[in-house]
């Protein structure tokens, strides 16, 4: 029974850590318009030690992903846990302060993006997209899966002139990236912890007792 009451303990003490890791985290929606009918829509989640900071770069992200639309139809999706296509580059960077993407520079620069895309010719296998150049060419636009980034440039998957990239009122979580605290329902780890603490005590309660006997 003491065996079994500690491994109850354990367990909810176990539960409860690993909601409290996941207590923390902020989550951003964004989206992209192109030209020609082309959009995007994604989202990424960090921990909340990171608001505030003025560039949030890669290696802060907990997760990351979009999706691209042609005429309102997905054309491919492009998680970042799947690993960035051989050869290319992941080069994020976003301001939590005024909850803007960095742009106005080049791709691989604080103030560009590189999601899943390199410069020249190298052909993607998922869909990427890129934002940043040297003016007047600084464009944003998907490197389509099949395609090359110049390929890409000239199917019209392009937006130039201004920053199309729109982030959503940041949102945050305490268990999964989808829900909000206000959607979320009491964990299930709280009852489980509420009924180890009270095995706990009745063990503790009666190793006293048998301590107390033997005296």
């Amino acid at each position: 029974m003491k065996n079994k009451i500690s491994t109850l303990a354990f367990i909810a003490l176990f539960s409860l850590a690993a909601f409290s890791a996941n207590a923390n985290m902020v989550q951003i929606n964004f989206s992209w318009q192109g030209s020609n009918n082309y959009r995007m829509d994604g989202l990424f989640t960090f921990d909340q030690s990171f608001n505030g900071v003025e560039n949030l770069v890669a290696s802060n992200l907990s997760t990351f992903s979009f999706t691209g639309y042609s005429n309102d139809i997905a054309i491919d999706t492009w998680n970042l846990s799947d690993g960035v296509d051989a050869g290319n580059n992941f080069n994020f960077n976003f301001n939590t302060i005024t909850n803007e993407f960095g742009y106005g520079g080049l791709p691989n620069t604080t103030m560009g993006q590189q999601w899943n895309t390199v410069g020249g010719t190298s052909v993607n296998t998922n869909i990427g997209f890129q934002s940043g150049g040297v003016a007047p060419n600084n464009r944003q636009f998907f490197v389509l899966p099949g395609e090359s980034q110049r390929l890409s440039i000239n199917s019209g998957s392009v937006l130039s002139g201004s920053n199309g990239l729109i982030a959503s009122t940041p949102t945050f979580i305490n268990t999964t990236p989808s829900e909000s605290p206000s959607a979320v329902p009491v964990p299930a780890a709280l009852p489980l912890m509420a009924s180890a603490l009270v095995a706990f005590g009745i063990s503790r309660r009666n190793k006293a007792k048998a301590k107390l006997n033997l005296n």
